[in-house]
């Protein structure tokens, strides 16, 4: 669980330039996501705190936890990181914006490509302004391609609150799957799919 700090701080990540050994600062960067998860870094993040991801692979990244308010993780200004893959398990108050997730960025795996909420008690995830893609260039894929392309969101079954907002799915199998009660999915794009392109599957959802 993580405590709210006095004052909201933000912390860089940068695969570039960053260092584990750095302290997170503008100056002195982290280096990518799956690093400050993975070397327990994402443990001195406090709630209300800000992670920003500069250009660059950030890896694959799974992480959970409760925050008594939101933690952003977000594109730096300017930037469009990257990530193969994105999970956050279960947890609470957690804000996702402006990331790039696709299966093409590592090695081939088979499923959905960014997902949450789906591994215990969760609420209030919202995941917004992100570019979620198995591949860019479909234009040769046979059918059956196009019937094992990745999935592009899963917003799991854990939970209420959760929102999915203004994001670019393209080139997947299914577009995105709503499986938690009361939750919003808003002014998405969802183009170029095998599957279904936006699924409800629970009771209150709003898809607008």
């Amino acid at each position: 669980v993580f405590a709210t700090p006095a004052c909201a701080a933000t912390v860089y990540v940068d695969p570039a330039k960053g260092k584990d050994s750095n302290n997170g600062s503008k100056d002195a960067p982290w280096s990518t996501l799956e690093d400050v998860v993975n070397t327990g870094k994402l443990r001195e993040v406090k709630a209300g705190d800000t992670i920003l991801l500069r250009d660059g692979n950030h890896g694959r990244v799974v992480f959970g936890g409760d925050n008594e308010d939101f933690i952003t993780i977000a594109a730096d200004e300017g930037c469009k990181p990257q990530l193969s893959y994105l999970e956050i398990t279960a947890g609470h108050n957690w804000r996702i914006k402006g990331l790039t997730v696709s299966s093409s960025f590592g090695e081939p795996y088979k499923g959905v490509m960014l997902k949450f909420a789906d591994g215990g008690e969760s609420g209030e995830i919202i995941v917004e302004d992100c570019f979620v893609y198995t591949e860019l260039d479909t234009s040769g894929w046979t059918a059956e391609q196009w019937m094992n392309a990745n999935s592009g969101i899963t917003m799991g079954r854990h939970g209420k609150g959760h929102v999915v907002r203004n994001c670019y799915v393209m080139n997947t199998r299914f577009g995105i799957a709503l499986c938690a009660q009361d939750s919003v999915c808003e002014r998405n794009v969802v183009s170029h799919f095998s599957g279904d392109g936006i699924r409800p599957t629970r009771d209150g959802q709003g898809v607008q």
